[in-house]
């Protein structure tokens, strides 16, 4: 009966190596670190992948080195909420500005948009910004998401004597 088998001390190449460097012990390969310019794309999002060809780990066989796959992960903002390529914000506006209309600024991710509320705007109602959100990925890279305001009204809870009166006239 006769086995064949990978010799475990040179791998098949035929030689061994009699004196070893200390960083590799002979195997030929060592684990550094090194930092990376990475360009990631407008729109990628958490949980997607990035491939950086040739970045990977080298072949144990001399071969081209491997393509690194880097696990996205986008921090959250304070400010604006992402769903998909859809950008989210709060706008919080008073009841007077809700009864009456008015104008205001909205930060979006191209800067300050002057929008108009609407008379008789209710709490938890969405404004449509189109094409103000998250740029999409290759091949829709021209494409954008919509970023939504949804209104927020505040209700006033120390009053004074005065605003009291006003609201008491309103409510009859």
């Amino acid at each position: 009966m006769s086995i064949q088998m990978m010799c475990s001390k040179c791998k098949g190449s035929g030689e061994i190596i009699r004196n070893p460097c200390q960083t590799c012990k002979g195997v030929g390969i060592a684990t550094i670190s090194s930092r990376e310019k990475v360009n990631v794309p407008k729109g990628i999002n958490t949980g997607q992948n990035l491939r950086i060809p040739g970045k990977g780990n080298e072949s144990e066989s001399s071969g081209p080195a491997g393509d690194l796959i880097m696990k996205v992960n986008v921090k959250k903002d304070t400010y604006f909420e992402r769903e998909g390529y859809d950008i989210y914000t709060k706008a919080y506006i008073t009841v007077a500005q809700a009864v009456l209309g008015t104008n205001m600024d909205v930060k979006t991710l191209d800067g300050i948009e002057k929008i108009k509320i609407k008379p008789a705007t209710e709490h938890d109602v969405k404004l449509k910004l189109g094409f103000k959100g998250v740029n999409k990925l290759a091949p829709n890279n021209h494409q954008r998401g919509d970023h939504y305001v949804v209104f927020k009204i505040v209700v006033p809870t120390n009053l004074t004597p005065e605003q009291r009166k006003i609201y008491e006239e309103l409510r009859r």
